[in-house]
């Protein structure tokens, strides 16, 4: 007597549904969260979440170190200016060595403006030294604050919560949190000083003809368009 192996019955689309339905959902873990929220803001989303940022980094630099936060802006605002007037005195020299005469005497001619543009670089890179200054101390006073007011919510916090995953994984993104307010205010330090040396530019664009500004937003919207691109790319990927 021969005995015929049984087959076991094929799956059907109902059975496999429900081995999928016993598998564990996937949930972002903490680093996902920011990556994935700036790949899916775009270009615009950036700019709609940049004043949140911007007064974010401001209200935690001031109130780690107000005197140190208020040197940073003034002294930044003041070697834009200082960029403006070196324009404008490179400017200059370079009309009264191009003028018509004698070499000696375009040379005389321009010793005004050269010596304005010495004074002027004197006083921008002794303020860019007071920037550097100022944020090497602001650097870690934001970490004690950002530090203080993470361990004032988390020591008030039942000792059981910390038996919770999603609790720990909150924990996570706080801690990494601390580091990223720092690189936050960095952040907006520099790209306040890149705006006000981009108005400083404009000024002096403007002051020398009124038709260079559009040379100088033909030289730049694209540059920046394209960096804002590469930058969403980078996260996309």
């Amino acid at each position: 007597m021969r005995v015929t192996p049984q087959l076991p019955p094929p799956s059907s689309p109902s059975s496999g549904s429900a081995a999928e339905a016993v598998l564990p959902e996937f949930r972002r873990t903490w680093w996902e969260t920011g990556l994935r929220a700036r790949a899916d803001a775009g270009v615009l989303g950036v700019f709609a979440e940049l004043p949140g940022l911007i007064s974010k980094a401001v209200r935690v630099a001031w109130r780690a170190d107000r005197v140190r936060t208020l040197l940073v802006a003034v002294a930044t605002v003041g070697a834009g200016s200082m960029a403006a007037f070196g324009l404008l005195a490179t400017q200059r020299i370079l009309i009264e060595l191009f003028a018509a005469g004698p070499t000696p005497d375009r040379v005389r001619a321009a010793l005004p403006a050269l010596a304005w543009l010495a004074v002027v670089t004197a006083i921008r890179g002794a303020l860019g030294m007071v920037v550097g200054y100022a944020l090497n101390g602001l650097t870690p006073r934001v970490l004690l604050d950002v530090e203080k007011e993470l361990f004032a919510d988390t020591t008030a916090v039942e000792l059981r919560a910390f038996d919770d995953d999603q609790f720990a994984e909150g924990m996570e993104r706080a801690t990494r949190g601390t580091e990223a307010a720092i690189e936050l205010v960095q952040t907006v330090m520099n790209l306040f000083a890149g705006l006000v040396s981009l108005l400083a530019v404009v000024v002096a664009v403007v002051t020398i003809h009124p038709l260079l500004l559009v040379a100088l937003l033909v030289a730049t919207v694209p540059t920046g368009y394209a960096a804002l691109r590469a930058g969403h790319v980078k996260f996309g990927s």
